[in-house]
């Protein structure tokens, strides 16, 4: 599975939509991409602590353009 769009409140994604058209919020999408469900992510901490997902550096979207941030991927 792929993330191909997000949610924002406040300016912070709190929710991603998946390529089979599932929305999960963030934290069990952080549990997917530990479990390796989620393609082409990984697991960063900012500096509270908190975790959050990233883009590997060569994702890609649908459409062959590079994703190099999540906040790049469509709204929804």
């Amino acid at each position: 599975m792929k993330i191909v769009g997000v949610h924002k409140e406040n300016g912070t994604i709190s929710q991603y939509k998946l390529d089979n058209g599932k929305v999960v919020n963030k934290e069990k999408c952080i549990n997917m991409v530990k479990k390796g469900k989620i393609e082409d992510c990984n697991i960063g901490t900012n500096k509270n602590m908190e975790e959050f997902i990233r883009t590997n550096r060569n994702s890609e979207d649908e459409n062959g353009k590079q994703i190099t941030n999540l906040n790049d991927l469509p709204t929804f």
